[in-house]
């Protein structure tokens, strides 16, 4: 470890850090994207007669240092502005980033290092980095940092803002322990307490009861794999006897999980879609690349309109006729635009463009946006590729999701990281990185691949019942790699295949490409790539080179999976409420199973509110925050939309009033 230089204190140049600037900010810009993600810090001092409380005020775009005295109920407030901040932040350490620096003021306040002089009204926050990380990549340093602060007079506001203040401390409280009366009777011991002890003790538990049915287990297995062994016996299977099972198909599907046509249970050759519409999306496309109808694969199923058909607002509209139409049509040209996109609502509009087939044949959000984009990108013409192959391996993929198996890993989940994905792309720094057309074309396809055939069970249920899929990908991220072989293994078929005019090489890329992508939902691999890019940032160089653009795959498609998150509250709860269903199914089949322990936050303990409601802020704090805060510096016009989605989200758990309604709405 470096050694550490000599504690320094530093009054930071200009104004007393307590006024305002005169300089304004640009909202979502700056310290105000990551003020977002770090809005609500608490804290007691050493002592125990002072508390410290930071927010951030979105109406004014500022952060907010309030400092309560317990003594005599006095009140210090400092505001400051983004211009102050980045003196404070300056004055820590040159060069030192937003998330560096309010990891450090989080710290500080968490350790207590802070010192308040009630006579002058200042502030000494002490600031210690004891070693080189991913975050903080500077030598180990203590600063110390002097805010001046305004004594609040008014007794009035100070008793609100206490009391609004024991608030959030309670709600906080009850989500812990589920009793505000007797968690505020234990305020002062549980502030008092170690997590980090107390997950321990909660790790050696889990260890100890999964040791203890080791043996339990094992017994299970092999007698399901002595069932299934009789099963494919009394088939007239035998050992070694490959040729008889050549002779029967229904064994090989049972015995090597062969792929077959997901349209055919239906009776259609695809699903029914408004034939008007696709040309439409397609049209502005074929007239940019001069692709005719007479000359081109992409244009063997539909003729795109002429140029001076879609020269004019007014032609289009004309074209498109029908309202149900033109609510689809201004739905899907602002998806990569606005972040004002709703997965349910595009689902049913799509439904309604054909009211007279059955709801099981109409093509849905997934299968338009798919094909929207795929020409809005211009990705596609990567690839010679046939519009009737690609009809029917967008109405397959999407006749392979399956809502009573996997309630949220559905083709609603599908359109929403699809949208998110083509938002995302479309709002990137340019100068930061620019993807080429294949790496584009390799997201959007993963993004149509994200949850297929999902049966409602993940990796880990996989892995501990040696499922025949465990077996089959090595136990190596097993649900995501499924998902990527299952829509290859469509393609094979010869009416579903995309990659028929393709030449080798280019294949294998989208292949391996596409598998990566998918794959990178992994837990595992998520935090080393969150990690390796904070590295790559480090550097103030365009992302070109074959392994950044990696991590920039990788990260956006991760962040269109946790999109969800940062959506308005009512396609919030929607999705909330899909995935508790799922994982409440999930906890009922690991009991089935004979699994002991069951997985965190699934099974009967998802009755309780409140535990769901802890399961749900984890799921938002430290899966999708920290890749909303790296995808920011690919686009930073989107920090402010994500951050503000996910706090405004997380608030619905951190008021007790909104959390139970919230609860007995999910419930």
């Amino acid at each position: 470890m470096p050694p550490t230089t000599p504690s320094s204190t530093i009054v930071p140049p200009s104004s007393p850090l307590g006024a305002r600037s005169q300089t304004s900010s640009l909202p979502g810009t700056g310290m105000f994207a990551y003020a977002h993600m770090f809005s609500r810090i608490y804290s007691r001092f050493a002592d125990g007669r002072f508390l410290a409380n930071v927010t951030f005020e979105e109406n004014s775009n500022e952060l907010r240092l309030e400092i309560f005295d317990g003594a005599n109920s006095g009140r210090y407030v400092g505001l400051f502005d983004e211009v102050s901040a980045e003196n404070m932040k300056n004055a820590c350490r040159t060069g030192l980033s937003w998330v560096s620096f309010f990891e450090l003021i989080s710290k500080a306040f968490g350790e207590g290092t802070l010192d308040f002089n009630v006579s002058t009204c200042q502030l000494k926050i002490t600031l210690r980095h004891e070693r080189q990380s991913d975050i903080i990549p500077h030598p180990s340093f203590t600063s110390s940092l002097v805010v001046l602060l305004n004594q609040e007079i008014d007794v009035a506001a100070h008793d609100v803002a206490l009391r609004h203040l024991c608030d959030h401390l309670l709600s906080h409280a009850a989500l812990r322990g589920g009793d505000s009366a007797k968690e505020a009777a234990r305020m002062d011991d549980i502030g008092q307490e170690s997590d980090a002890t107390v997950w321990y003790a909660e790790q050696i538990q889990t260890e100890v009861a999964v040791l203890e049915e080791q043996c339990h287990r094992a017994e299970s297995q092999i007698a399901e794999c002595a069932t299934l062994v009789q099963s494919l016996k009394g088939q007239g299977v035998q050992h070694a006897d490959v040729a008889q099972m050549l002779e029967n198909p229904e064994i090989i599907d049972k015995a090597t999980c062969r792929i077959t046509d997901p349209l055919r249970p239906l009776g259609i050759e695809c699903k029914v879609y408004d034939e008007v519409l696709l040309r439409l999306l397609k049209s502005s496309f074929c007239r940019k690349y001069r692709i005719e109808a007479s000359n081109h694969h992409l244009c063997d199923k539909h003729a795109p309109f002429s140029p001076n058909e879609i020269a004019t607002e007014e032609g289009i509209q004309s074209l498109l006729g029908t309202s149900q139409r033109r609510a689809v049509w201004e739905a899907l040209t602002n998806a990569p635009k606005s972040w004002q996109f709703c997965p349910f609502t595009l689902q049913s509009l799509c439904e309604a463009l054909v009211p007279t087939a059955k709801a099981e044949h109409k093509a849905g959000g997934l299968f338009y946006l798919a094909y929207f984009l795929l020409f809005h990108t211009a990705s596609i013409s990567q690839l010679n590729v046939s519009e009737a192959a690609l009809i029917r391996f967008l109405s397959a993929i999407e006749a392979s999701y399956h809502p009573k198996l996997a309630p949220f890993h559905t083709s609603i989940h599908a359109i929403d990281i699809l949208q998110a994905v083509g938002f995302i792309l479309s709002s990137m720094d340019s100068k930061r990185c620019k993807l080429p057309p294949i790496d584009i074309l390799s997201l959007l396809v993963a993004s149509v691949l994200a949850c297929v055939n999902h049966d409602g069970k993940d990796s880990n249920y996989h892995m501990r019942t040696n499922s025949m899929l465990s077996a089959t990908f090595a136990e190596k991220a097993v649900v995501p790699s499924m998902h990527a072989a299952y829509g290859f293994a469509i393609m094979k078929l010869p009416q579903y295949n995309l990659l028929e005019y393709v030449e080798p090489g280019r294949r294998n890329l989208l292949r391996s490409l596409v598998g990566d992508i998918i794959r990178t939902t992994d837990s595992a691999q998520s935090d080393a790539l969150l990690t390796a890019f904070r590295i790559r940032m480090q550097y103030d160089a365009p992302l070109t080179d074959e392994d950044s653009r990696e991590l920039v795959r990788s990260l956006v498609y991760l962040t269109g999976k946790e999109a969800f998150c940062a959506r308005n509250k009512d396609t919030f709860r929607q999705m909330v409420a899909l995935g508790r269903e799922e994982l409440v199914a999930l906890g009922v089949a690991e009991q089935k199973a004979g699994l002991s322990p069951l997985s965190a936050f699934r099974g009967p303990v998802l009755q309780n509110p409140v535990e769901f409601a802890k399961y749900i802020l984890f799921r938002l704090n430290f899966c999708a925050m920290p890749v909303f805060t790296a995808v920011s510096e690919l686009a930073p016009s989107v920090a402010h939309v994500l951050a503000v989605g996910v706090v405004s989200n997380s608030a619905l758990y951190h008021n007790a009033e909104e959390r139970t309604a919230l609860g007995e709405a999910i419930g």
